[in-house]
Order: C-alpha cells, then structure tokens, then sequence
C-alpha cells in the first residue's frame, strides 16, 4: 500500500476527531473485546458459564490463535468513494454528523477530510489521480462462552 504509514498516521488521526462521539460500545469494539466482563469475572461471579471451556479467537492481529484461519484479515482494495460511503456509516460518524449538521457534505465534514487526507498521500506517493485505493485489513474477535 503506497505510503501505508502516513495513511495509518491520518487515519488515527481521525479517530481523534471523533474521540468525543464515541460511546463505550465503541470503545469496546475498537479493543476486541479486551475489557469486556466475562460471568466469570463479575461480583459475584454467574455460576452458569464455564470458564474451562472459554474461547477467544481473533484475526488480523499479532494474537492469532491459528495463523492459518485467515477468513477475515484479508480485504479486497476500495476505491475512495466507497471508503468515503463505508466510513459513513460508523457509530461515531453518524453521531457526529448529527452534531454537525452544516458540515455534512461539505469540505469540512469529517470523512471528507480523512478521505481528502488520504488521496494527497497516495498522490504524494505516486498514485495517479482516479487510481486512488486503499487496502486493508480487518481485525475481528470470536468470544465463545458455554453455558454449563
């Protein structure tokens, strides 16, 4: 991916623009799960789930369970438009779009400037004007927890 760390760089970035319209389901998701409160855990804890038999599975981070189940790492590259369309429809961006309403659909709506942001780097690295794509990869998480 051309200029792949700046475009990281920019998209962190962007989060941080957002960081007020995230809520804690956001906040959860984003860290797979890490900090959820497992029966186990909780005071006084449910006797009902099995600990022993607890499952965390995740893809695309440096945790993996099994290298070799890949079935979510993996995405075929988007053009901007779609990204633009994709990142649209998060939690925070919804929210912050109601928030700011005379900003939506212009120059200073908030996936406008990470996706403008974008395109510069990946003109900057050489890509040509109508070319531009981006790809990535997805991080996921399977929590399985039995009931006894």
């Amino acid at each position: 991916m051309p200029n792949a760390v700046a475009i990281q760089a920019a998209v962190d970035e962007h989060e941080e623009l957002l960081k007020d319209f995230f809520i804690e389901g956001n906040r959860i998701t984003r860290n797979l799960y890490t900090n959820l409160a497992l029966p186990w855990t909780l005071s006084p804890p449910v006797k009902e789930f099995e600990e022993a038999t607890f499952l965390r599975k995740e893809w695309g981070t440096d945790n993996k369970s099994e290298p070799s189940d890949e079935f979510l790492a993996h995405q075929e590259p988007v053009d901007l438009d779609r990204f633009e369309r994709i990142l649209g429809t998060s939690s925070p961006v919804i929210r912050w779009r109601e928030a700011n309403l005379d900003k939506v659909g212009t120059e200073l709506d908030v996936v406008r400037i990470i996706r403008n942001n974008i395109e510069r780097l990946l003109h900057e690295a050489g890509v040509e004007k109508g070319k531009e794509m981006l790809r990535g990869g997805v991080k996921g998480v399977l929590l399985v927890v039995k009931r006894k």
